[in-house]
């Protein structure tokens, strides 16, 4: 994912085709008031149609990097606690990874306002492979993953200013 500074795409504005910002904001996955969330592919499409974008985004940041670390983003920490359960075919679900992805780059409090969008995707999940589904337990669950993100971003804090 490519995380671009509002601010700075629109001060090169000025030396962008028009329609630039626009573009940017059309492909934008995630609401922010400061960054455009991009897909890499098509960041690479926007720069074809804007050659004299800079070699990378501006302030451009892989998924990972967005947060300390892997450990205490939410979508992962559901990944850790849904991979206990016997679930068929659970490795490589491109779904899957792309909620996994949405849910990091959202963060706990947007993950608890999306509650019914998550818990959607996984009955879906679990219904294409044939499994019971709980909304209770899947609200469990997503509640449990975004209390262990907090605790480690928490924690992540709180050892960056000893």
């Amino acid at each position: 994912m490519m995380k671009i500074r509002k601010s700075l795409a629109a001060s090169k504005q000025d030396r962008k085709a028009s329609g630039y910002i626009e573009r940017l904001q059309s492909s934008s996955t995630v609401p922010d008031d400061e960054f455009f969330y991009i897909e890499p592919d098509e960041y690479l499409n926007i720069k074809n149609e804007y050659p004299d974008l800079p070699s990378e985004p501006i302030n451009s940041m892989s998924t990972s990097s967005m947060a300390t670390s892997e450990t205490g983003m939410v979508g992962t920490e559901l990944k850790k606690i849904i991979s206990w359960f016997p679930i068929p075919n659970q490795h490589g679900c491109k779904p899957c990874q792309d909620l996994e992805a949405k849910m990091n780059r959202w963060g706990p409090d947007m993950c608890e306002k999306q509650m019914d969008y998550i818990c959607h995707r996984l009955k879906e999940a679990s219904h294409q492979r044939g499994l019971p589904f709980s909304r209770f337990v899947s609200e469990l669950i997503v509640k449990r993953a975004i209390n262990k993100a907090r605790t480690k971003m928490g924690s992540c804090n709180s050892g960056a200013s000893n």
